[in-house]
């Protein structure tokens, strides 16, 4: 999503096979820090928004407008173009078992046969972007200047009592972490719970830092940020640091 009043320019309508599970999605994913928070005609308002940013039509034939109403009687009715492109089939009441059985065959996905030249066949079908991106929000940054600070390592001064690596740390937390990390309802040690955290730093220092980098259960690695070592590090050590 884009952080202005142009709203979000992702698109839905392109890749997912049925409307519904958006409405599943938002109801009980939404928003991040506070799920199962939106009524039901919040979150049908927001399906339709994306309906209508996706340029997508009921089974009739009618196009989603601006002013379209998406309820229970017709969110089943939205039609989408990749419904019968969508691997594995999620269709069905045993679904569920087949996308597990699905992806727990490895003969599936990654044994094809690479296709370097030539490989398309007929001639290909142009499709226009509907979503005009006017600029990249927020502007691409040319500076390469380093800290003022030359200590926003968090091990510079931390255990010297000093406050820089602090501040850093929570300037990464702020920006990355609070999301997971800000509430228990993600199921990631949150800022503040002084049992939670202890019983992670137990594993010591080394290990943690480790695990933060490499991902483990559903934290991503290094929490989907590009961030270095140094600053997952400053981040752990402030989150730590306010929960003991």
């Amino acid at each position: 999503t884009t952080p202005d009043a142009d709203g979000p320019v992702r698109v839905f309508g392109t890749y997912w096979p049925r409307a519904s599970t958006l409405w599943w999605y938002i109801k009980t994913g939404m928003p991040h820090p506070a799920p199962l928070s939106l009524t039901d005609d919040q979150v049908y308002a927001l399906v339709a928004y994306i309906y209508t940013l996706n340029e997508l039509k009921l089974q009739d034939g009618t196009e989603i407008e601006d002013d379209t109403e998406i309820n229970k009687s017709n969110v089943l009715k939205v039609d989408l173009p990749n419904k019968d492109g969508f691997i594995p089939n999620i269709d069905g009441p045993h679904a569920l078992e087949d996308v597990r059985a699905f992806y727990n065959d490895y003969s599936n996905y990654g044994n094809g046969t690479r296709c370097m030249k030539d490989c398309f066949k007929g001639k290909p079908k142009i499709l226009p972007i509907q979503i005009e991106q006017k600029s990249f929000l927020p502007p691409l940054s040319e500076k390469r200047d380093l800290p003022e600070n030359p200590c926003w390592i968090a091990s510079c001064d931390v255990e010297a009592g000093g406050s820089s690596a602090n501040a850093e740390g929570k300037k990464i937390y702020d920006a990355h972490c609070a999301v997971c990390h800000g509430n228990d309802s993600m199921g990631a040690p949150d800022l503040g719970n002084k049992e939670a955290w202890a019983k992670v730093m137990k594993q010591g220092m080394d290990t943690v830092l480790k695990n933060a980098i490499n991902g483990k259960n559903a934290m991503p690695p290094r929490g989907g940020t590009d961030l270095p070592d140094e600053k997952i590090k400053a981040a752990i050590e402030y989150m730590y640091s306010k929960s003991k």
